[in-house]
């Protein structure tokens, strides 16, 4: 039997285990003091098609070099304690990685936008354009 993972099993896992939170409870949190949403799309995808107001971008690829900090690309965001992350991407998967990545990191009040900027467009929640 083969015990390798693929990437759907790993996303699947990383959904089943990590907070998902819906567009209208994550916009309740835009004026929060103890909320950050994080972007986790590539750039280009932000300059593209805009962001969440007021999140801090950091590709999936950086995540770890940007919460551990001893990392060469830390943010200091992630060094404060109290705070939710709200993870998000295009549609969901990448930030559901993400936050599972982040809990298993130490960020324990992390989780993701289900349906990710899509979902949140979709809506009618507002974005910045950049």
């Amino acid at each position: 039997m083969d015990d390798k993972s693929t990437l759907y099993s790993l996303i699947e896992a990383a959904m089943a285990q990590t907070e998902e939170f819906s567009v209208e409870e994550s916009m309740r949190w835009l004026e929060s003091d103890d909320t950050v949403f994080v972007d986790v799309r590539e750039s280009h995808e932000r300059n593209e098609q805009g962001c969440i107001i007021g999140s801090i971008h950091i590709s999936r690829g950086f995540l770890e070099f940007s919460i551990d900090p001893e990392g060469p690309k830390h943010h200091p965001v992630f060094q404060r304690t109290g705070l939710r992350f709200v993870f998000y991407c295009a549609a969901g998967p990448r930030s559901a990685l993400a936050a599972k990545t982040a809990q298993h990191m130490g960020l324990n009040r992390a989780g993701y936008i289900k349906g990710g900027l899509a979902e949140w467009i979709k809506v009618g929640a507002p974005v910045d354009k950049i």
